[in-house]
């Protein structure tokens, strides 16, 4: 028996949604990383579960994190090929079940959830999968503890940390204020609704709790992903919030594409604002005054972050230097895969790796959901037959049999068919 298999990233279902179109005859669908589609309002989330009505199709997801920061992650994915009366034998609907069960969390109360789990969810262990077909291979994770791979930072975190704590972030809490309806809690109660019922000064420690734990992890990732952060909130600070507030406007942040506030749904961007007809929320003047002037102080706080960075990037030195050693133990195709969580990361190492892979007689590849797939799959071909180094966030993870790939660093071995992998 023959199956057609075609295969569509989760990236792509975000940034061409009507793409899928295509696929209208497809009635058997298996979505790996199913994690990804936790969220109703994206755009991944509307085009799945359209194209899954659409073609009155089966559904597989598959994951290993059904369950996030909220059990209403997992109804999400139920929802997906779950009717809201597929319980009611039990005397509820199954939203309304969720709901119940996210509260008893959030009290820290026991959670009793088999009833409903054991008809709709099947829990393979590793060690299950292994008794079933022990020829089943799962990578080691070894902490790495090789002194080569540690370098300094060259940054005061210190600093860094005292910095934003100073920044006001009023555009965060004009966001929620003037957005809202759009914004809901995990147990479904709008953060409007939050915002009214609970203290200003603790919802503005929340934001920045959340926007201070993003920052540091964008500086841990990289210097590049940290100076890009700052640069494009301090542009849209400058280019957008102050002159629109000047007309007495207020211009949301684009809290889509590297956000550092994630809501669980998403705002609009003026352009879609503007085609959908939406006006933009205006301000009057006392709140546009103060606005300005919390936006001008933040203006001058990220100019002195920028200028704690060092000149120096002793993390991509030391990583330069690995990648030395690799190389030149690794044979013939064989080549080494660099992960890293945020796009803007990867393209700096992408392009600073170009002259050095070339030391090597090595090409130095990029995937990122920014590629389309023919490009991508046109890329990994390249990769898997002349080898070289490949810098890929999370996408290459989608979709892809890694299993042949060797966590080979810190303790490289080079071995012929295998490739080492670092992760950033």
């Amino acid at each position: 028996m023959q199956v057609k298999l075609e295969m569509v990233s989760s990236e792509q279902l975000s940034q061409s949604p009507d793409s899928i179109s295509k696929y209208r005859d497809r009635d058997f669908i298996i979505v790996d990383e199913a994690h990804y589609f936790r969220h109703p309002s994206t755009r991944r989330y509307k085009a799945l579960r359209d194209l899954i009505l659409a073609n009155k199709a089966q559904v597989v997801l598959l994951t290993a994190t059904p369950v996030n920061t909220s059990l209403m992650d997992l109804y999400s994915l139920f929802s997906l090929y779950l009717r809201e009366d597929v319980i009611s034998d039990l005397g509820q609907q199954l939203r309304g079940y969720f709901t119940e069960k996210q509260k008893e969390w959030l009290r820290g109360d026991p959670v009793e959830m088999d009833e409903v789990l054991q008809r709709f969810m099947v829990r393979m262990s590793r060690l299950t999968a292994k008794m079933f077909s022990p020829k089943i291979r799962f990578p080691m994770r070894v902490l790495d503890n090789d002194p080569r791979d540690k370098y300094p930072l060259d940054v005061d975190c210190q600093a860094v940390s005292e910095l934003l704590d100073s920044m006001h972030m009023s555009f965060y809490d004009l966001s929620i204020e003037k957005f809202g309806r759009v914004f809901k809690l995990p147990d479904g109660t709008p953060v409007e609704k939050y915002a009214q019922e609970e203290k200003r000064k603790q919802l503005e420690q929340l934001v920045k709790t959340i926007v201070k734990i993003n920052v540091f992890k964008r500086l841990e990732s990289s210097l590049k992903a940290f100076e890009s952060t700052i640069s494009s909130l301090r542009d849209y600070v400058e280019n957008l919030a102050i002159p629109y507030a000047r007309k007495g406007f207020f211009v949301p942040p684009t809290l889509r594409e590297d956000p550092l506030f994630s809501f669980e749904d998403e705002l609009p961007t003026p352009e879609e604002m503007q085609k959908q007809g939406l006006k933009l929320p205006k301000l009057d003047g006392e709140e546009a005054s103060r606005f300005i002037s919390d936006c001008q102080e933040d203006v001058k706080t990220m100019n002195r972050l920028l200028s704690l960075l060092p000149k120096k990037d002793s993390k991509y030195e030391v990583l330069e230097s690995r990648l030395g050693q690799l190389l030149g133990q690794l044979k013939e195709n064989n080549g080494v895969l660099i992960f890293s969580e945020y796009e803007t990361t990867a393209r700096y190492l992408r392009d600073r790796l170009r002259e050095f892979a070339e030391r090597f007689d090595k090409k130095a590849f990029l995937v990122t959901g920014s590629h389309g797939s023919d490009e991508k799959v046109a890329t990994i071909r390249d990769f898997r037959e002349h080898g070289g180094i490949l810098v890929s966030t999370d996408v290459l993870s989608e979709g892809q049999n890694l299993q042949n790939l060797e966590p080979s660093c810190p303790h490289t071995e080079g071995r012929e068919g295998r490739q080492a992998w670092l992760s950033l």
